[in-house]
């Protein structure tokens, strides 16, 4: 009866504290690796000096670089059982670098960085007990412990281990079966075994905690206070003070304590089977517990928690079973998504947001695209419903009175404070794309065609004209108005300008070289100081520098720091440090500074719409998706934020891949070196798939070059003689990290050999010159047509890839240009366009791993075969990477494009390859896209646009299984700016295909 009352009374203050935390904001977190881990089951985690996560996953140990898992084996195995090290069920990162591994049935095995090589520390010990947990002494001895094999203290200078097993001794290990191991901050081991927790104290064990006596110890924690937390296999607590005092906290409906962890001071996290507790470090309140909820896309992707690790900067990894791994960033966050509400009827139960409008007393009025409007408090929870039977709204203003102004297809509705409709005024404009409350009471419409005014008092609005006395016809975008009255306005026609009290808009023209750079405007804004900024369709972001006798100079900051091609985002706000923004990039004027804002930072509002944002009164700033609201704390956020720490993971030489770590120092190629190839790692960032990183060769390139995003490896090609310098960095400012190399001539490309040569031909032709005129010139004519072959022979060697007879780069580079002007003068005629097909080998890397270099080598040099049994022999089959390839079908129908996907794919994996390790059966995923992307507007998209939207159908297909292909045949429509809005939210609203 008292066991149940005890838990009774447990249950019911675990019940209070979970109403009290209700309302603390939930932490996100981060898929990371997904399709990656075999049955999304991970057991340890351990995070190395160079930043490396390793993660125990069911098939094994791997590391974790930024993009991808690469599985590590045991060295010296002759099968793949044999290299195989199972189930590792604890890690242990060293401070020298090592990594120790706690198997299931080998004891300890180690990895070391120096060779990159995984060892077992005793090999010859045969069949050996779980290793559980594993700990590193002042000394740099690794403790491990398991189940039924004791303690044992590895010494890894000299190999030497001592062994402690359980007895009936005093000053004994209570029980053999352990399952946690800490050395604290004083150097003091403590032990968690099934029959409690006990702490090492000179040669003896002494038992320091009775409450959990009996009780299965299975994780510890040093909290930064110093304290120690202990909990069990029953889901017991207990706090331990340096002091000697104990706080007890009782078994929680969550289940067993499986790991501890305090990733930021005072709070500490508690794993159990159930989810994760939230809890004060110091009394153990219950702040938060935090469980799967499917309708969280960033909550917890499982309940079943097994291990929480703190990295160097202060992240939290969580793993688990059938959780897989997550990340979450204890900082701050200066983005966060307002997702769909779990309530069917609510007007964001699907929060596809295409208007908002934040009103002065503190709401939010949120319109979607089913019609209803969602009103908020300041929180962004539903605060009240919203007005009935309007329709579908697309731009809201608020007057200074309170009225309320809804925009919609050819009529503006009025509404009172309270949302009450007081009248309708039809215009003939279409659909309503913003709206403006001036100073002088009038009600400013840009719509779909034309800007229209509805004046204070006036019964229906009216068309602007323009100051030729034509009709200010066509899109209208934006609106913004000047301090002086005057508004000026975006539209199709250009930009103009409407005095304030006049009656027609007049454009704003330029100095040559001083205008815009696109005259698409779409979007405005007059910041606190008074200046104008602007967005084009595709340059970017400019600001007015200069507007006097009617002429405007504008600075044109997309283009001048790289980033045009592309608008800034339309949705032009700023913040109080005077910096602009858009849902997709963020420019400081005082850094003179640009920053690409992506699903890595938290804009994961699927694709954002154009004309949906506002800014709350407290500064924060709110974007409208079709998959919610993205909200924006600016000043919390910083550039930084999303930047990859670079790591050089790895490198191969022609196809042999070789340790790193020696190679960092000064790496050289001999002569003849056809390939080097350079895996790089991005550390510390979630999502590192969707960022970027610059790199340069010195002697070779003339700039910095940027990378495709999540681009993991770079090669160079047939490198001449020479000293070179590879530097890599994650932006401009951030530091480098260079990579010397040196590649060795040949005998014949050293001076000497060239000088000796060039005496030696002089010599020769003095001499034949003099008696044998006749023979020199027939043997002169002879050379120069050898010569002639041999170079032509040495330029297709360049642009042939020497294992799998393919082009390489070098051709594509050298005759894309070419193909992209063919297809687009013809566009629209039969059989005219050039499609782009990615091809990647699935699995390729467990196969390296698994049958050898040799065999992957055999399959790459017989992939040739397949493409050309595919496609023709005018097609541009070109080796793009690795394992990837890429083929340029030239004057094809782009409606074929899938046929050509599935034949490739059923040719790839219907027959297997020879290899040395014997037959082996391969698949492709291929992703394709042609070009031009948009025939209404064939110079519109770029083929690296092309082959990037490519690359993502790709992706698509490799995350929907492998041994697929995704496509996109075209995108409709002329409006070049949504459709590239759309391809970079990664929602095109183009043709796509998919298959099998």
């Amino acid at each position: 009866m008292r066991g149940l009352i005890t838990k009774g009374c447990a249950a019911l203050l675990f019940a209070l504290g979970w109403v009290a935390a209700a309302q603390a904001v939930v932490p996100r977190f981060d898929r990371v690796a997904v399709d990656m881990i075999p049955r999304e089951a991970v057991a340890a985690l351990a995070q190395d000096r160079d930043g490396f996560l390793w993660v125990a996953t069911g098939d094994g140990v791997a590391r974790f670089d930024g993009l991808r898992l690469q599985p590590q084996e045991l060295t010296g195995g002759r099968t793949p059982v044999e290299r195989n090290l199972g189930w590792v069920r604890a890690l242990l990162a060293a401070r020298d670098g090592r990594v120790w591994m706690g198997t299931e049935d080998r004891g300890l095995a180690v990895y070391d960085p120096r060779d990159e090589k995984i060892r077992l520390a005793d090999p010859e010990a045969g069949q050996q007990p779980v290793l559980m947990a594993l700990a590193e002494d002042r000394d740099g001895a690794i403790w491990a412990g398991g189940l039924g094999g004791g303690l044992v203290r590895h010494d890894p200078a000299g190999g030497a281990a001592r062994h402690w097993h359980a007895g009936s001794a005093p000053g004994s290990l209570p029980d053999e079966r352990i399952q946690a191991l800490l050395v604290d901050r004083d150097g003091r081991l403590w032990v968690g075994n099934w029959a409690g927790l006990v702490r090492r104290v000179g040669e003896r064990f002494e038992p320091v905690a009775p409450e959990l006596a009996g009780r299965s110890v299975q994780a510890l924690l040093q909290a930064g206070d110093g304290a120690i937390w202990a909990g069990s296999a029953d889901g017991t607590l207990l706090r331990l003070d340096i002091d000697g005092r104990r706080l007890s906290l009782p078994p929680s409906p969550a289940g067993a304590v499986t790991a501890l962890a305090e990733p930021e001071p005072g709070l500490l996290w508690v794993g159990r089977e159930g989810g994760i507790e939230l809890r004060d470090a110091r009394s153990g309140a219950l702040q938060q517990w935090l469980r799967h909820r499917p309708l969280q896309p960033e909550g917890l992707a499982g309940d079943s928690i097994t291990a929480l690790l703190t990295d160097a900067r202060g992240v939290l990894w969580v793993a688990g079973l059938g959780l897989g791994l997550q990340r979450h960033d204890p900082k701050p966050r200066a983005l966060r998504v307002r997702g769909p509400d779990v309530d069917a009827a609510s007007p964001l139960a699907n929060p596809n947001v295409q208007a908002l409008l934040a009103r002065r007393n503190g709401q939010v009025w949120a319109a979607t695209d089913a019609g209803g409007i969602a009103v908020l408090d300041a929180g962004l929870e539903q605060a009240q419903p919203g007005p009935r039977h309007v329709g579908r709204v697309d731009a809201m203003a608020e007057g200074p009175d309170g009225r309320l102004w809804l925009g919609l297809p050819d009529a503006v509705h009025e509404l009172a404070a309270d949302g009450r409709t007081l009248r309708v005024h039809a215009h003939g404009g279409g659909r309503t794309r913003r709206l403006l409350v001036g100073r002088d009471g009038d009600v400013w419409i840009a719509a779909a065609d034309g800007l229209w005014r509805l004046a204070p008092g006036a019964a229906a609005p009216t068309r602007v004209a323009c100051a030729d006395g034509g009709v200010l016809g066509g899109e209208v975008h934006a609106l913004a108005e000047a301090e002086d009255g005057a508004l000026w306005v975006a539209a199709s026609q250009g930009l103009l300008r409407l005095p304030r009290g006049a009656g027609a808009a007049e454009p704003v023209r330029s100095p040559p070289g001083e205008g815009l750079a696109n005259p698409v405007v779409i979007g405005l804004l007059f910041d606190r100081r008074g200046r104008l900024w602007l967005d084009t369709a595709v340059a970017g972001l400019h600001r007015l520098r200069g507007w006097q006798n009617g002429l405007a100079r504008f600075d044109r900051i997309g283009e001048r720091l790289g980033a045009g091609g592309r608008p800034f985002g339309v949705n032009l706000l700023e913040d109080a440090r005077g910096r602009i923004w858009s849902q997709m990039q963020v420019y400081d004027p005082a850094a003179d500074r640009l920053d690409a804002l992506g699903a890595a930072d938290g804009v994961r509002i699927g694709m954002p719409w154009f004309f949906s944002y506002a800014q709350t009164a407290d500064g924060r700033m709110l974007f409208g998706g079709t998959r919610g609201i993205l909200e924006v704390q600016p000043e919390a956020w910083q550039p930084e934020q999303a930047r990859p720490t670079l790591r050089i993971a790895g490198h191969g030489i022609d196809g042999e891949r070789l340790a790193v770590q020696a190679a960092l120092a000064g790496l050289v190629l001999e002569p003849g070196t056809q390939r080097l190839l350079i895996d790089v790692a991005m550390l510390d960032v979630a999502m590192a798939e969707r960022l970027s990183y610059q790199y340069r060769v010195d002697g070779i390139d003339a700039g910095w070059l940027n990378s495709a995003p999540g681009q993991r490896q770079l090669s160079l090609l047939q490198p001449a003689p020479g000293d070179y310098r590879l530097r890599l960095r994650a932006g401009p400012d951030a530091p480098e990290l260079q990579l010397p190399l040196r590649v060795r001539p040949a005998w014949w490309q050293t001076r000497w050999a060239w000088a000796a040569a060039v005496l030696g031909l002089a010599g020769g032709f003095a001499l034949l010159l003099r008696g044998r005129t006749a023979h020199l010139l027939a043997r002169q004519r002879e050379l120069e047509a050898r010569v002639h072959e041999r170079t032509q022979a040495l330029e297709e060697a360049s642009l042939t890839d020497p294992l799998t007879g393919l082009r390489n780069r070098r051709y594509l580079l050298e005759h894309i240009e070419a193909d992209c002007a063919a297809a687009r003068r013809r566009v629209g005629s039969a059989a005219a366009d050039l499609v782009f097909f990615l091809v990647d080998l699935d699995h390729f890397k467990l196969l390296n791993d698994t049958y050898g270099h040799a065999a992957g080598d055999a399959v790459l040099a017989q992939i040739r075969a397949r493409l050309c049994a595919v496609f023709r022999a005018g097609d541009a089959m070109v080796r793009w990477g690795g394992e990837e390839f890429l083929v340029a079908v030239r004057d094809s129908a782009r409606g074929h494009a899938p046929d050509l996907a599935e034949r490739l794919r059923q040719c790839v994996a219907g027959q297997p390859f020879d290899t040395p390790a014997g037959p082996l059966d391969m698949s492709c995923s291929v992703g394709f896209a042609a070009y031009p992307l948009m025939p209404a507007r064939s110079e519109a998209f770029g083929w690296q646009e092309v082959v990037g939207v490519a690359d993502a159908a790709l992706y698509a297909a490799k995350s929907a299984g492998r041994n697929r292909w995704r496509g996109v045949e075209r995108v409709d429509g002329d409006d070049a700016v949504a459709a590239r809005a759309a391809l970079a939210a990664g929602v095109p609203p183009a043709v796509w295909r998919a298959g099998p």
